[in-house]
């Protein structure tokens, strides 16, 4: 799916909104009145945007509704493996699964506000655009 060529909210959450030729962000912006708000199509749209990009990023969506998505990066511990290998290594394979702890899962909140903006909560990856992650 290709977002098409047009004014979008500024992705890097300045107020406003900045032209999409389909391929790049240009430096052309257009200021909004504070109480301007998008119409949801856009609104879903920039969110869309954001939840593809977390998962080239190597997230995987848990949920999502309209406009939020609950993003999740890592994976959980397989605790039956790590108790069958624990019993077959006659407890030596418990020291692995303790430091392995619980697991590296991070859950992350992608919302858009009725402004356009993409608002972000939880843990952010390392590496995420600035220009996808809502804060400047």
């Amino acid at each position: 799916m290709t977002t098409p060529a047009g004014w979008y909210p500024d992705p890097s959450g300045a107020p406003g909104q900045r032209y999409f030729d389909g391929i790049d962000w240009i430096e052309q912006f257009q200021v909004m009145a504070a109480t301007e708000t998008m119409p949801d199509t856009v609104r879903m749209s920039v969110l869309d945007q954001a939840v593809m990009y977390a998962v080239t990023q190597g997230g995987r969506v848990e949920s999502r509704t309209q406009l939020q998505g609950v993003i999740v990066y890592g994976q959980k511990t397989n605790h039956v493996l790590h108790a069958i290998l624990t019993i077959f290594t006659c407890l030596l394979w418990a020291i692995v699964w303790i430091t392995k702890g619980p697991g590296n899962e991070r859950r992350e909140v992608l919302q858009v506000d009725p402004y356009g903006n993409l608002i972000r909560s939880g843990s952010v990856p390392v590496g995420y655009p600035p220009g996808l992650s809502g804060q400047a």
